[in-house]
């Protein structure tokens, strides 16, 4: 047990390690942008592609068994992975429809302006 709560740390250490490398920057503005910046470029395609593994591998699993508890169980796979592979496009497809009709591209770099705000209108006096 002890094994397998230290590959998840390992595991968890290993995935959060290149966000903290990207974060390093001079505010909060260029690590909320370098994280953005990764979601979109790096694990958003990893998780369609896990998740078209997972589809194809019910479709191996379904062509392969014999008999039908096993056929059910892959229909419920590949049922499951084309749902979550056309709800994730979909949801992908909208961002970057949303992003052309405002007229943001996706593809330069994200500018952030420092706002500052006057903290004596936020404070009450009585």
């Amino acid at each position: 047990m002890n094994l397998i709560k230290f590959n998840k740390i390992i595991l968890s250490i290993t995935l959060i390690s290149p966000m903290l490398v990207l974060a390093q920057g001079d505010n909060l503005n260029t690590v909320i942008v370098s994280i953005a910046k990764l979601i979109q470029d790096g694990v958003i395609p990893i998780i369609i592609g896990i998740t078209l593994l997972v589809f194809l591998w019910g479709v191996l699993r379904y062509g392969m068994s014999k008999d039908e508890a096993e056929r059910k169980d892959s229909l419920w796979i590949i049922t499951n992975g084309i749902i979550v592979l056309f709800v994730m496009i979909s949801v992908w497809g909208l961002v970057w429809l949303f992003a052309e009709f405002f007229g943001v591209n996706l593809n330069s770099p994200i500018n952030l302006q420092n706002k500052n705000i006057q903290t004596d209108s936020l404070i009450i006096r009585r």
